[in-house]
């Protein structure tokens, strides 16, 4: 790692990059982090996840695979994370650059701060103070209660939802995962700590609602966050069941 760090004196800038550029190094902040996805194509099959990447020269998407998305959620990455990018390719979608990390690339965590990056971070809402309306919203919380999954059909278009219940020190929401999010959204277990990133709210039939759409993505057990424990949090009661 040392040794990395000490070779990406040379690092480029996001606004240096062009489409067609190979073993570009950089050094970079998490802006957004997505929920990664499974892919199939032909006979290969994988994972890949994609983030929003920064630097003081601009922003850009990046798409890591395979092993590369379990090291992200072994480190427990977030927003605000600062990276070591090494050997990235730039390619291009519908006339924007991107950048890729393939099987000779790699990323490492920067555990201390360095200066000239952005401040991605944001401030984390309790649940308490969550309005209809809200955009971008990041919770953290404790799973209370994860009910079953379910199907839907809209504009005969087909797709899947499943409700779970949050709760903090401040109070409890319904939350609902939808798509993509859902098959992740059901591994949950009530009493998990979870950060929510890029959530939004709306008014639902039974109040106020949390909803994790394509944009959002949670974090199981992040680190150095804390909550008291969901009995606790729920003033006693016994820990609900999953249903």
């Amino acid at each position: 790692d040392l040794e990395f760090e000490k070779n990406i004196s040379a690092r480029m800038k996001l606004a240096q990059l062009e489409e067609g550029m190979n073993n570009v190094d950089l050094e970079v902040v998490v802006k957004q982090a997505f929920q990664p996805k499974k892919f199939e194509k032909g006979e290969k099959k994988g994972r890949l996840c994609n983030l929003l990447v920064a630097d003081d020269s601009g922003e850009m998407r990046l798409t890591v695979w395979h092993n590369d998305v379990q090291k992200l959620e072994d480190e427990k990455i977030e927003r605000g994370a600062q990276l070591l990018l090494k050997n990235c390719h730039v390619t291009a979608f519908n006339d924007k650059k991107q950048l890729n990390l393939g099987y000779n690339g790699q990323f490492i965590v920067q555990s201390t701060r360095k200066e000239g990056l952005p401040n991605c971070t944001r401030p984390l809402v309790k649940l308490a103070e969550l309005k209809p309306g809200m955009n971008d919203v990041d919770v953290l919380a404790r799973v209370a209660r994860v009910y079953e999954q379910k199907g839907f059909e809209s504009a005969g278009r087909k797709g899947s939802l499943l409700g779970f219940e949050l709760a903090d020190a401040s109070g409890r929401v319904r939350a609902t995962a939808w798509n993509d999010l859902v098959e992740d959204a059901a591994r949950l277990v009530p009493g998990q700590l979870v950060k929510i990133e890029n959530a939004y709210t709306k008014e639902g039939m039974k109040g106020l609602e949390l909803h994790l759409g394509w944009q959002a993505r949670f974090l199981v057990e992040p680190k150095n966050a804390a909550l008291p424990s969901l009995d606790e949090l729920l003033g006693g009661g016994a820990v609900p069941e999953k249903k």
